[in-house]
């Protein structure tokens, strides 16, 4: 099987966990469903191209769920709760397989209940076009290494929700100026400081 096209047939019900053994899966469709319970991992689907996933009510995401997604350029994420087991729960990018995602140019993770740092390694991901983290509870700085994402021309960072143990994202804005291709920037409701870089303009 290299598709699961299921978009708008109005079902529910969970994903079998043994769903990465279509090792041939190049395209899986979800939208206008719902979906519910954990998500299960995505490890060893190699030959995985795009997935849309958003719209869901998955629950938790596995540590292995990007692994190996060698093939992956789209990844759609949003509006899925992923709280875990109770309020509070969160999960954070698992840096090492982000970094092996070298196809990867749309990813969407909006209001997803993401935590910690943007990764470093985001910025290794040269192809990346579309990067939307909008609406989780991000910290931290905007990594320096997003100057490598020359062809990035939307970048939504914003409405990250500030927590007890850290804040939304923080920091300057200088390197959203040598993005040449960013055409949409959305950055409110957060904590930046300094100024606004003339590149910009």
């Amino acid at each position: 099987m290299t598709q699961l096209q299921l978009k708008d047939l109005g079902l529910t019900g969970t994903l079998p966990p043994s769903l990465n053994s279509l090792s041939s899966l190049q395209h899986i469709a979800l939208q206008g469903n719902s979906f519910h319970g954990p998500l299960p991992s995505f490890n060893g689907l190699s030959n995985l191209i795009s997935a849309y996933l958003g719209g869901q009510k998955f629950t938790s995401i596995p540590a292995d769920f990007f692994h190996g997604l060698t093939s992956l350029t789209t990844l759609s994420l949003e509006n899925n709760p992923l709280a875990g087991p109770g309020p509070g729960w969160t999960w954070t990018f698992p840096e090492p397989d982000i970094a092996s995602l070298g196809s990867l140019t749309t990813l969407i993770l909006t209001n997803t209940s993401l935590s910690g740092p943007i990764p470093v390694s985001l910025g290794s991901l040269t192809g990346l076009e579309d990067l939307r983290l909008a609406y989780n509870r991000l910290s931290g700085p905007i990594p320096g290494s997003f100057r490598n994402l020359s062809r990035l021309s939307r970048l939504e960072l914003n409405n990250q929700v500030a927590t007890s143990s850290s804040g939304p994202l923080s920091g300057p804005i200088d390197v959203v100026a040598s993005m040449p291709s960013l055409k949409t920037l959305w950055l409110q409701v957060n904590a930046f400081s300094g100024r606004i870089p003339a590149g910009l303009g």
